[in-house]
């Protein structure tokens, strides 16, 4: 795109955006601030382009300067800690919410935002479900703004359907399935491994063993992690009944499965054999090196097929979830999983969320920033699809933009997936069943000791069970002997909590 375009369309967005601000967020020329922005990850390649493009159309409204801070997948939450606990100079805080959120705000680490949103930040809060605004409160107040489009989160796993047309499969349409195609994969691809799964921090719900319980569809085997552990199954919530179990004093027969299978994959060589040396698994798929992964959205992520494309020309991924969209089935707590926070520590709160506001104001904005340079590193296809065309710019509005009003949906996706994307995106919240905690952000200030001893045996212990990379039986033991107490204080703070929500029944009527 050319600089004369560009700057036609800064001066448009600019007037889009001094239109649907209230007045008097401008009534005064703003000088230049620049925002230290914590990211997850690593930065594209043509991030430094996506930045510059975005400083131009803000520098005649708002006027910022982003300073992107990029930390690693599996490090992340601690090294944020870190970094608050110190003081150093942070703006926007990137953070998956639950315990980090909660971690942060009783550390006095984060900005209280209830009145500056509704000041600053009206189209942020107009453009999401009430129940995600509401249900992302943490003691009745606000301190990070949901990113998300979902009323709930889409887990499925990705496949290599090149692989699996090659081998003469059907398309995969079953935990079964996969497993099948993963056997035939080890014998026919000995270069590939079968299954490749997370194994730490953020990643650990993609733990061979978690994943297959977290669809959260109402049935007979319902349930689905605490709001005490995030992607762990040692606590857990079943029969949306407000009670939380303890894997130790109550092995639900479901989770002992998928642990025997876990161990078995492992021994027979399916799961990755060195899968807890890998900080993270997301490249393993992208880089020719996994032919099955876990993953949280729908539809594969277009720069990561193209990644996967260039070292692997004609691969293709493919989502295969066991998920309905049968209204009253699915039971969803309709919380983010990604949000914004304003560090205390911050010179500029209220710039902070004019930045937020403004990546909001308008399709084209809000594409620059999700998409990347359109043409360059993407197309229009039509009302609501795009199609990336470059692995310079990588998709991930979720870690700043994220808007279920203007987020596209990629041109390639299957019918399958749009139905689904769709429905978790559009249906109305009373198509979902709401999770009884729902309301619910754990309090983790009565007991800080116990969750960083638990948190300290489960970085031993938690990955290698899950993943069936050890004797299950044996280190459970181990993994008892180190991590009961802790994990009982935690189980009677949260069931505390729970109740003090009073009677929620009527989530299950």
């Amino acid at each position: 795109m050319k600089r004369t375009s560009l700057r036609l369309l800064s001066v448009a967005c600019a007037l889009v955006l001094i239109l649907s601000i209230p007045a008097a967020t401008f009534a005064e020329p703003m000088e230049p601030v620049t925002l230290r922005v914590i990211m997850r990850g690593e930065a594209p390649n043509d991030m430094d382009k996506i930045v510059e493009e975005a400083e131009k159309l803000m520098a005649d409204t708002i006027n910022v300067k982003l300073n992107l801070v990029w930390w690693p997948n599996s490090d992340i939450s601690s090294m944020t800690r870190v970094s608050l606990a110190s003081g150093e100079p942070n703006d926007l805080i990137w953070h998956p919410g639950r315990t980090d959120m909660t971690t942060f705000v009783n550390m006095g680490a984060l900005l209280e935002l209830d009145d500056l949103v509704k000041e600053y930040c009206p189209k942020f809060l107009a453009d999401r479900p009430a129940q995600m605004i509401e249900y992302s409160k943490y003691k009745g107040k606000l301190y990070a703004l949901p990113l998300g489009v979902y009323n709930k989160s889409g887990h499925h796993y990705n496949v290599r359907d090149d692989l699996r047309k090659a081998l003469g499969m059907d398309p995969l349409e079953t935990r079964e399935d996969v497993i099948e195609f993963a056997y035939k994969v080890k014998e026919a691809y000995p270069e590939i491994a079968p299954i490749v799964p997370g194994s730490h921090g953020q990643e650990q719900f993609t733990s061979w063993a978690t994943f297959p319980h977290l669809s959260g569809k109402r049935d007979e085997n319902f349930l689905m992690p605490s709001d005490a552990l995030s992607g762990d199954l040692m606590l857990y919530y079943k029969n949306n009944d407000g009670k939380v179990y303890n894997f130790f004093d109550d092995p639900e027969p479901s989770i002992v499965e998928s642990l025997k299978e876990a161990r078995k994959l492992y021994e027979d060589g399916i799961i990755y054999e060195d899968c807890l040396s890998l900080s993270t698994y997301r490249d393993a798929m992208a880089e020719n090196k996994a032919a099955v992964c876990m993953w949280g959205d729908i539809i594969p992520e277009p720069t990561y097929v193209n990644r996967l494309q260039s070292v692997a020309p004609g691969g293709e991924i493919a989502s295969v979830f066991n998920y309905t969209t049968e209204p009253g089935q699915l039971v969803a707590t309709f919380k983010a999983w990604n949000y914004q926070s304003v560090a205390k520590v911050s010179k500029n709160p209220e710039r902070c969320l004019q930045f937020l506001e403004f990546t909001q104001q308008s399709q084209e904005i809000y594409d620059l920033f999700a998409y990347g340079i359109k043409d360059k590193h993407w197309t229009d296809e039509g009302t609501g699809k795009y199609l990336n065309i470059s692995s310079d710019y990588r998709w991930f509005p979720y870690l700043w933009v994220w808007n279920p009003k203007y987020d596209r949906v990629v041109a390639n996706a299957t019918d399958k997936e749009f139905e689904m994307e769709m429905f978790l995106r559009q249906a109305p919240a009373s198509d979902f069943v709401e999770q009884w905690t729902a309301p619910l952000l754990f309090d983790t200030e009565n007991v800080q000791d116990a969750l960083a001893q638990y948190t300290t045996a489960q970085a031993q212990y938690y990955g290698p069970i899950f993943n069936g990379v050890v004797d299950t039986d044996e280190y459970m033991e181990m993994f008892r002997a180190a991590a009961y107490d802790s994990l009982k204080v935690i189980q009677n703070e949260l069931q505390s909590q729970i109740d003090a929500l009073g009677d929620r029944s009527f989530v299950n009527e």
